[in-house]
C-alpha cells in the first residue's frame, strides 16, 4: 500500500531527484534564455542600425562591410538563443512529431560555434589580432553554449531529449516567481535612483519642454518595478493559480503602457533637438528592451493557464513545487556566472599588465571585480 501512495509521487518528479520540480526546473532557464536572446538581439539590432548609418557616410569604404557582417550574425545568434529557450516552454511539432526541447539548444551551440569560429577568422586575417588574444575571445564566447550543451547530456536531463518535458507540479510559476522578485527588486532599485536624480534636480528638468513627461515616465517605470516585484512575491506566497495570473497580467498590461509612454517621451525629446535617424533607432531599441519580458512572461502564464483549463478534470493538481522556486534561482546563478566568466575568462588567459593587453584592459570594466586581478 505505502508503494502505490509513492508511485504517483516518483512518476511526477522522476527518479533523478524527488526534492526538484518535474522539469527539472529547464521551464526557468527557457525564460532565461528567452530574456536574454531578446536583450542582446536588441543591442545588436542597434549597434548593427549604428555600422549601416556609417557605413553609408562613408560610401560603403574600409572595413564597415565586415563589421555590419559581424553584427548581423550575433543579431542571429541572438534570435537563436530566444528560440532555444522558446523550445524548452512550448511545444514545437514537426513532420515526425512534437520535437525534442533540446533541439534548440543543439542548433544554438552550432550557431554559437559557427559565428565564433566567424569572427576568430576576421579577427585574425582582417584585423590583425594576436593569435593568443583571438583564442581567449574566442573561448570566452562559447562558455555558456558549451555549458548548456554539456548539461543536457547529463542523465538528469538527457531522458528528456526524446519527448517533451513534463509540466512540474507547480506549472514553473514558482521558478518564474523567482525570476520576477530579482529581476523586480533590480528595477526597483535602478528606477527609485533615477526618480531621486529627476527629482533632486527637478528645477532645471522642468525648464526644459518635455521635462514634465520625462519625469511622468520615470514614475511609470518606478510603479511597473513595483507591481513586478508583487507579482513576483504573490507568486512564492501563494498557490492560487488564478491570482497569480491576475497580478502578472497586472504587471504586464501596465509595463507594456509604460514602455510605450518612455518611448514617446524619449522620442519628443531627441526630435526638439536635430532630428537623427540614429536617435529613432535608440528609441525603438529602448522600447524594445522595455517589452521584451513583459511579453515573455504574460504568454507564459497564460498559455500555462490555458492548457490547464483545456485539460479540465485530467489536469494535473497544483500544488508547492518541491523545491519552493530555488531550482530557478538556480539557473539565475549559473547563468550569470556563465555571463561573467564570458568576459573573466580572455582576462585570465591574456592578463591585464602591459600595453600589448589593451584588450583584455577593456574588458575589465565588464568583469565583477573591476580593475582587480581577474581571479578577484
Amino acid at each position: 500500500m505505502s508503494q502505490d501512495l509513492n508511485a504517483p509521487q516518483a512518476q511526477t518528479n522522476g527518479l533523478v531527484d524527488p526534492n526538484v520540480p518535474a522539469d527539472q526546473g529547464l521551464s526557468t532557464l527557457g525564460l532565461l534564455m528567452q530574456l536574454a536572446g531578446s536583450v542582446f538581439a536588441g543591442f545588436g539590432a542597434l549597434f548593427l542600425f549604428i555600422l549601416l548609418v556609417a557605413a553609408a557616410a562613408m560610401g560603403g569604404r574600409g572595413e564597415a562591410g565586415m563589421m555590419i557582417l559581424l553584427a548581423a550574425a550575433s543579431v542571429a545568434r541572438s534570435f537563436v538563443h530566444r528560440m532555444a529557450g522558446t523550445d524548452l516552454l512550448y511545444r514545437r511539432q514537426t513532420l515526425d512529431g512534437v520535437a525534442s526541447p533540446f533541439a534548440g539548444i543543439k542548433r544554438y551551440f552550432l550557431v554559437a560555434l559557427g559565428h565564433t569560429v566567424l569572427l576568430a577568422l576576421v579577427m585574425k586575417s582582417k584585423m590583425h589580432v594576436p593569435g593568443k588574444v583571438v583564442v581567449a575571445i574566442s573561448l570566452g564566447l562559447m562558455v555558456w553554449p558549451a555549458l548548456l550543451a554539456g548539461l543536457t547530456q547529463l542523465p538528469r536531463f538527457k531522458r528528456f531529449a526524446t519527448g517533451e518535458l513534463p509540466i512540474a507540479e507547480d506549472k514553473g510559476f514558482e521558478g518564474a516567481a523567482v525570476l520576477m522578485t530579482v529581476l523586480g527588486a533590480t528595477g526597483t532599485l535602478a528606477m527609485g535612483l533615477v526618480l531621486y536624480v529627476f527629482l533632486d534636480n527637478v528645477d532645471a528638468i522642468m525648464k526644459q519642454t518635455v521635462g514634465l513627461l520625462l519625469i511622468a515616465s520615470a514614475v511609470m517605470l518606478f510603479i511597473r518595478s513595483i507591481f513586478h516585484v508583487q507579482a513576483g512575491l504573490a507568486g512564492l506566497r501563494e498557490t492560487s493559480v488564478d491570482r497569480t495570473v491576475e497580478l502578472t497580467n497586472r504587471y504586464a498590461n501596465f509595463a507594456i503602457i509604460a514602455s510605450f509612454c518612455t518611448g514617446g517621451a524619449l522620442l519628443l525629446t531627441f526630435m526638439m533637438g536635430r532630428p537623427d535617424p540614429s536617435a529613432i533607432a535608440i528609441v525603438c531599441g529602448i522600447c524594445w528592451l522595455l517589452l521584451a519580458w513583459p511579453m515573455i512572461v504574460r504568454r507564459f502564464y497564460s498559455e500555462r493557464q490555458f492548457g490547464e483549463l483545456m485539460a479540465g478534470d485530467g489536469a494535473s493538481l497544483h500544488r508547492r513545487a518541491p523545491d519552493f522556486g530555488l531550482t530557478g534561482l538556480g539557473w539565475l546563478l549559473l547563468g550569470l556566472a556563465a555571463m561573467q566568466a564570458t568576459s573573466v575568462l580572455p582576462q585570465v588567459i591574456l592578463g591585464t599588465g602591459g600595453g600589448s593587453n589593451k584588450m583584455a584592459e577593456m574588458m575589465t570594466m565588464f568583469s565583477p571585480g573591476g580593475n582587480h586581478s581577474p581571479f578577484w
